[in-house]
């Protein structure tokens, strides 16, 4: 009896055993991941400090990426759903293709100063002038307002726009403003604000303060350009001719008031917005959109092609491959400035938007 007893009492012993060593194994499940600890509270405790760390480095190698690819290929990031060939903006929808019977007569391109226009004409006229005239004005010479009048271009002309990104266009024209003189003296880079801030005028010169009555260059009235006359001092007057600064011409309000432009980042709306009505004008059979960025990283054969679905004619040229070139590094601080004060709304039309440098 004693053995049975004993027996008896050593196979509990073991039964207690064997249920407090299960009872001590613990099954840690943390993130998907199932850990096995020990019976040693210290061991789960460290076991799961491992985990909490291997987390945080899993973020801040996201982290860590997400910032690299904010940073990589700036012009990329800058730009919203690329505008592509034939995509208007807002009201504007893609081009299906001309109207039944509809035969191209002209192909104009226009576009801001520093936005790669003249890039794109002589391509446009290497391609296309053989079989129809490529030109770059539509009432007005390619950089300035446009306004209807339908005698001063062939019925079914096609618009090209182009535009370039908003903070390269901006730098560019701070440290290449043509045709506007006042507004040299803030070329060096640490007086972004005072380009981006001045108003965008000059006092009248020499011939040019005499207030005609007749029109003036490009068909502007008095009131809504400065200079009214193309070179209204002789040009012994400049020590030199650098960025046409002999031949002002400071575009006022779009809207005939005769005022002038609070900054260029108002004249840069304005201009959006008046090549953009083209679209309402007679005699336009379309009006493209298209971004300097996309022509230069995609390279220009989809414009040709879209070019020869509209025309029928064959290009007689060779398209541009894709390229890389580097623009003037943009300050942070005026990238910020930028960001905050341009009307990013008219600015989506054309395919741009205010994106991290």
């Amino acid at each position: 009896n004693n053995n049975n007893n004993n027996n008896n009492n050593n196979n509990t012993e073991e039964e207690v055993v064997d249920a407090k060593t299960t009872a001590a194994t613990a099954i840690i499940i943390q993130n998907g991941s199932t850990t096995t600890t020990s019976s040693s509270s210290s061991s789960s405790q460290l076991t799961t400090i491992t985990n909490h760390q291997k987390q945080a480095i899993v973020l801040l190698v996201l982290s860590a990426i997400i910032y690299a690819a904010c940073k990589f290929d700036v012009t990329l990031n800058m730009m919203v759903d690329p505008a592509g060939i034939g995509t208007g903006r807002h009201e504007y929808d893609r081009a299906e293709g001309p109207k039944p019977g509809t035969e191209i007569k002209m192909i104009a391109l226009l576009g801001e100063r520093n936005s790669g226009t003249r890039w794109t004409s002589s391509h446009l006229d290497e391609c296309f002038s053989h079989a129809i005239e490529v030109r770059t004005k539509l009432t007005r010479y390619k950089h300035w307002f446009q306004y209807p009048a339908s005698y001063r271009y062939p019925h079914e002309t096609l618009v090209i726009t182009q535009f370039r990104n908003p903070y390269d266009w901006l730098k560019a024209m701070q440290h290449v403003p043509h045709h506007a003189p006042d507004h040299l003296q803030f070329r060096p880079d640490d007086q972004w604000m005072e380009f981006l801030t001045s108003t965008w005028t000059m006092e009248r010169v020499g011939t040019d303060k005499i207030n005609n009555t007749r029109r003036c260059q490009e068909h502007f009235e008095y009131k809504d350009v400065i200079s009214c006359e193309k070179e209204p001092l002789p040009r012994s007057s400049y020590k030199g001719l650098d960025y046409s600064r002999h031949q002002p011409f400071y575009e006022m309000r779009n809207d005939g008031s005769g005022k002038s432009y609070d900054n260029i980042m108002e004249l840069r709306t304005d201009k959006i917005r008046n090549f953009l009505s083209i679209k309402n004008y007679d005699g336009i059979a379309d009006v493209w959109v298209v971004q300097y960025e996309y022509l230069l990283t995609k390279g220009t054969q989809e414009l040709l092609d879209e070019i020869t679905r509209w025309t029928g004619i064959e290009p007689n040229c060779t398209a541009r491959p894709p390229q890389q070139r580097r623009n003037r590094p943009v300050e942070r601080e005026m990238a910020d400035f930028v960001r905050e004060h341009l009307n990013w709304t008219v600015e989506a039309w054309i395919g741009y938007g205010p994106h991290m440098l």
